[in-house]
């Protein structure tokens, strides 16, 4: 055979390879199915896939590894710092149950996805050693009893939820999210909405803010108005049986309006660490309507938790959104039906801020006139105004304060009169600061030795100080 001739073959050949190259694929794929299982989870199932693989399995240390940052507070430290993790990335990674290997990996998916977090994973494993309607079950049920119950009982952290509206369509837009590169739908501050990673150096129960305590309210100080808006709220909590028994719905809505610096955002805090509840804390001007009812129903799977929808007049003049284009564009009914309409919201206990309750629709709930309830129950129960601080309040907070310097006590409360809680703290420690910095120095218990940038801090104050007098005293000679 000639050089031609072989030449001919193998062009033929390789024809009739390519034409036939789509049905080989096919072929092989499907053999490789008799032996291989391969699914797309999606959305919260795959964070519950994920979540139950780092801590259920044990993790191959062969495999391209993916590490990603988040700046978290740390409690063995008392800060916040940049915390390490390794988490599933676009590269296959082995975990091991047993001898059994199971593979996962992610990819980002499009605005049409159908991901609650633009994720899709992927797990693959030889057939016959694991049942995936099984696995999936167990991983859902440890992360619905970690969301429920916590990790180690403890179940408060605050987590901030932001939209995209119309962000979400623009081209090349460096917002997280839908189509972005980014892991994560939003920059997420607690643990148990980013299960589905494996921390470096820290447990994960070591990450995030202390959780619930039983002196959450040793900081602040609120009339008795306020603090029967507190009771009201441990006894909806301790009350779940009897809400179901007279099919009423298990929830709860306040509206709590004042000045700003009263210390609303501050209460529903307390009260969350308190009653050991999530907060989820809404930015209503970047929600859509599918955005916002994505992330409500997200938050009801963690019930019983706590909504925190502040500064409602800033987005709502009445019915209209008065953001308009610049805003996502959440619709007030989209609010209503979600807060206490068609849409389930048992188990949530809503608080709802505002600066300016005359700008809120009758329809959401606000003060009924004079007679202290509310105009819309089953959205807004409890209506509850924060002003100044009464004098009772401050002499509280000034004797936590000023502890040090209890002489100045009965000063600065009569003259905080009219102060809101945030001035009035305000007030209180710049005098603490100032008798803490005085000629004596800090008092700090470290055996004997006092640090050396604080000596150099408080060496740097005296001079600054020595410098005032001797400016003083060369003017007051002229």
């Amino acid at each position: 055979m000639t050089g031609a001739e072989q030449w001919l073959g193998g062009a033929a050949l390789v024809g009739v390879l390519a034409a036939f190259w789509n049905k080989i694929k096919v072929l092989t794929w499907r053999l490789a199915n008799l032996l291989i299982v391969r699914a797309r989870v999606e959305g919260d199932v795959g964070t519950a896939l994920g979540y139950y693989c780092w801590s259920e399995l044990k993790r191959s240390p062969f495999g391209e590894k993916r590490y990603c940052s988040i700046n978290e507070f740390v409690q063995p430290v008392d800060r916040y710092q940049v915390v390490g993790y390794e988490s599933v990335g676009t590269d296959p990674i082995i975990f091991w149950r047993g001898w059994r290997p199971i593979l996962l990996n992610q990819a980002t998916q499009g605005l049409d996805g159908g991901g609650n977090n633009g994720l899709s994973t992927t797990v693959t494993f030889i057939r016959g050693m694991f049942n995936l309607d099984s696995l999936l079950t167990q991983a859902i049920d440890r992360l619905n009893e970690t969301k429920h119950s916590g990790e180690n009982g403890s179940r408060y952290y605050v987590k901030r939820c932001f939209g995209f509206g119309a962000r979400r369509l623009e081209k090349g837009s460096g917002s997280r999210g839908y189509g972005s590169d980014s892991p994560d739908r939003i920059d997420d501050k607690d643990v148990l909405n980013n299960p589905d990673r494996r921390y470096l150096k820290w447990q994960r129960q070591e990450i995030g803010m202390p959780r619930g305590s039983a002196d959450a309210f040793s900081s602040l100080a609120f009339p008795p108005e306020v603090l029967e808006a507190v009771n009201r709220c441990r006894r909806w909590l301790a009350s779940a049986k009897w809400y179901k028994e007279k099919e009423i719905a298990w929830r709860l809505g306040l509206l709590l309006y004042g000045r700003p610096g009263t210390g609303k955002s501050s209460l529903v805090k307390a009260i969350g660490r308190e009653l050991n509840l999530p907060v989820y804390s809404y930015d209503l001007a970047s929600f859509s309507n599918q955005d916002f009812e994505q992330e409500w129903q997200r938050m009801i799977n963690s019930t019983p938790c706590i909504a925190l929808l502040e500064d409602v007049d800033a987005v709502f003049d009445g019915r209209q959104n008065r953001l308009g284009e610049e805003g996502g564009g959440l619709t007030f009914d989209c609010l209503l039906n979600c807060i206490g309409g068609i849409k389930d919201a048992n188990g949530v206990l809503v608080f709802i801020t505002t600066n300016r309750p005359e700008c809120l629709d009758d329809a959401l709930g606000k003060q009924d006139g004079d007679r202290g309830v509310s105009t819309r129950p089953g959205r807004i129960d409890m209506v509850v105004e924060l002003g100044v601080l009464t004098e009772t309040c401050r002499k509280q907070l000034a004797e936590r304060i000023l502890v040090d310097c209890s002489d100045k006590i009965d000063t600065i409360v009569q003259q905080g009169d009219g102060d809101t809680g945030a001035q009035f703290v305000e007030r209180c420690s710049k005098i603490a600061l100032e008798h803490y910095w005085g000629e004596q120095g800090p008092k700090v218990e470290t055996n004997g030795v006092v640090p050396r940038h604080m000596v150099d801090t408080y060496d740097h104050l005296l001079s600054l100080k020595k410098q005032q007098e001797g400016r003083l005293q060369y003017w007051g000679s002229r």
